[in-house]
């Protein structure tokens, strides 16, 4: 896996408004039957979909958003 980290979704945070799929840059995010999916192979590490979230409900596993 080499490391890379992706967003983890804290689903007794998330609300279902679906923003951070609608940010994310490459459409890594889905949200499927009210579950949201992050696809590694597609997710840059770029935080869009963190910085979307208005509940907080997608982090880093480190707590912040990858550095290229």
């Amino acid at each position: 896996m080499g490391g890379k980290e992706v967003p983890a979704w804290l689903p007794s945070k998330c609300i279902r408004c679906g923003l951070c799929v609608g940010v994310c840059p490459v459409g890594a995010v889905v949200l499927t039957d009210g579950c949201v999916r992050v696809d590694p192979d597609l997710c840059t590490g770029c935080g869009a979909c963190i910085k979307g979230c208005p509940v907080a409900a997608l982090l880093l596993p480190g707590g912040g958003v990858r550095e290229e």
